[in-house]
């Protein structure tokens, strides 16, 4: 964060366990990142807690094309209406 940010990083609460919540929650169908994102009250550095999450092996983020068996559902989830153009999405899920 930058130097004199108004959002400081040590007041940020670790949310490990609601984004876990959340995969858990879906699974097997992968999380769209914009959804995974809005089911978080506070963002700040969530970025970086998704990147903690994948390092240390827990989730992993992936790709999810038209054609995948989870597609249709991971659209439901993102809010997209199956008349939506297909196109590939950014999904996270938990690593196993």
């Amino acid at each position: 964060m930058a130097k004199e940010s108004t959002f400081p990083a040590e007041d940020v609460p670790d949310r490990r366990e609601r984004i876990l919540a959340v995969l858990e929650e879906h699974d097997p169908v992968p999380v769209p990142t914009t959804t995974l994102y809005l089911s978080i009250e506070d963002k700040r550095h969530l970025a970086e807690e998704f990147d903690r999450l994948v390092a240390a092996g827990e989730i992993e983020q992936t790709r999810l094309d038209p054609g995948d068996p989870h597609y249709k559902e991971a659209m439901r989830l993102a809010g997209l209406e199956p008349t939506t153009v297909p196109a590939s999405l950014r999904v996270y899920r938990r690593k196993k």
